[in-house]
C-alpha cells in the first residue's frame, strides 16, 4: 500500500512540475485512496483543485489538511486566499489568515498577510456602516 501511496504522489508531484495540473490533480486524488490522511497529500490535492479554478472541490481538500494538521499554518493561508479572492467571503478569509498569523506569526511574507488582512478587515467594517 505504501508503494502505491508514493508512487502515485511522486506522479503527481512531475505532473505538478510540468503544469499538467488536472493529472496531478487525478494522481494526488488515487495517492489519498491509500493515505487518506495524510495532510500533506490532502493539501496537495486542493492546491491542484485551485489550479483547476475548482474552488468548492479545493475548499473541501484544504479543510482536511487544516483538520488533519491544525498546527500547520500554510492551509489556513491557501484557505484565506482562495475565500478572499475567488470565493469573495472577506470574513472567512479574515479567520483564516488570523488563524495563521497566530499560529506562525513569524511566517514568511508575515507583513504583507498582516497588511492584507487590515484591508479586509477594513472592507469588512465599512460594508457593516
Amino acid at each position: 500500500m505504501q508503494k502505491n501511496f508514493i508512487a502515485h504522489n511522486n506522479l503527481g508531484n512531475i505532473f505538478k512540475s510540468f503544469k499538467m495540473y488536472e493529472k496531478a490533480f487525478e494522481e494526488y486524488k488515487a495517492a489519498i485512496t491509500y493515505e487518506p490522511n495524510n495532510h500533506i497529500i490532502q493539501f496537495n490535492t486542493g492546491l491542484m483543485a485551485i489550479q483547476l479554478s475548482d474552488y468548492k472541490i479545493a475548499e473541501q481538500y484544504l479543510k482536511k489538511a487544516i483538520q488533519l494538521r491544525p498546527s500547520w499554518e500554510l492551509p489556513y493561508i491557501k484557505l484565506a486566499f482562495l475565500k478572499y479572492k475567488q470565493l469573495k467571503q472577506n470574513e472567512k478569509a479574515a479567520y483564516n489568515f488570523s488563524k495563521a498569523l497566530s499560529l506562525n506569526p513569524n511566517m514568511k511574507n508575515h507583513k504583507d498577510i498582516k497588511k492584507l488582512l487590515l484591508h479586509i478587515n477594513n472592507n469588512i467594517l465599512s460594508k457593516s456602516k
